[in-house]
């Protein structure tokens, strides 16, 4: 009975015939590279970088010497002056002036006493009231020229998550999607937009980044282009997007092929195969336990 093969004698056996292994992997490891240029699908990524506004009105002297408007009706928060604290008493040493000490205590918690069985309670603000107030007295101030209404942009750090959530709600890509079919060359399923659209917010800077993919550089910057106008026709009346940077067609560039992955899948099919050759050449793949 002849001895059976061990894991050692396959392998030497597979090193006497290295160059079939060599050559295999070789071949492979070019079609796989061929392979990638031939059948790899291109992909270009447009961004866009855009920040929500919030508007609000606040009204102006129009005297602007007038620092008693100017001050009444600035939105700059006025610094409260802190209350100096009573400085404290000294405690008596002598019996005397102890029992003095005692006895204007004793004043002091009498004043504080309600006269006549009275029951003292704080004046407690009205706001319905001093907003009625207030506003009559600036309607007065309008009808005498001395203020006048002016709308402000502020920025809306507050709205950056619900831009996010909306960007990426089926809903509203779906009137994304429904634009973009106006050309026929687009042929995106709802999933497929949703994967390729991205939109990333960060928490030191008041700006969302947009981001999408497509087939052409077209089609990359036309999705970021349509989704930016459908927010801002969605948009209230009260908000507004400011845009920072939007890519356009001439600054997409396509995304780089992996030649170097597709080159070593091939390099290890090759090296698979070409062993399968060698031991099919020596008789070993079909009766691997000759006894």
């Amino acid at each position: 009975m002849k001895d059976e093969i061990s894991i050692v004698g396959l392998f030497k056996a597979l090193l006497r015939r290295w160059y079939v292994i060599l050559l295999a992997i070789i071949i492979f490891a070019m079609s796989g590279i061929f392979a990638a240029k031939v059948f790899y699908q291109p992909t270009y990524k447009a961004s866009a970088i855009f920040y929500v506004e919030k508007k609000y009105t606040t009204y102006v002297p129009v005297d602007k010497n007038d620092k008693k408007l100017a001050q009444k009706f600035s939105t700059i928060p006025k610094k409260k002056k802190p209350i100096p604290l009573p400085a404290p008493e000294k405690p008596a040493t002598t019996i005397s002036g102890k029992i003095h000490q005692f006895i204007e205590s004793l004043q002091d918690k009498d004043a504080l006493r309600p006269q006549n069985n009275q029951i003292i309670t704080p004046e407690k603000s009205n706001p319905k009231k001093d907003k009625q107030k207030e506003k009559k007295e600036r309607q007065k101030l309008l009808r005498q020229h001395k203020i006048h209404k002016v709308a402000k942009w502020e920025v809306d750090n507050s709205a950056r998550m619900k831009y996010q959530d909306k960007i990426r709600s089926a809903k509203f890509l779906k009137s994304v999607q429904q634009q973009l079919q106006s050309d026929s060359s687009y042929q995106q399923s709802l999933s497929q937009l949703q994967h390729n659209v991205q939109i990333i917010i960060n928490a030191q800077s008041p700006n969302l980044n947009l981001n999408t993919t497509g087939n052409s550089p077209k089609l990359a910057v036309k999705t970021s282009a349509t989704i930016i106008s459908e927010l801002k026709r969605q948009s209230s009346n009260k908000q507004r997007i400011q845009i920072v940077t939007q890519n356009t067609t001439k600054q997409i560039i396509q995304s780089p092929m992996n030649r170097l992955k597709y080159g070593f899948l091939g390099s290890l099919i090759g090296l698979i195969i070409g062993s399968l050759i060698v031991l099919w050449q020596m008789g070993i793949l079909v009766n691997p336990f000759k006894r």
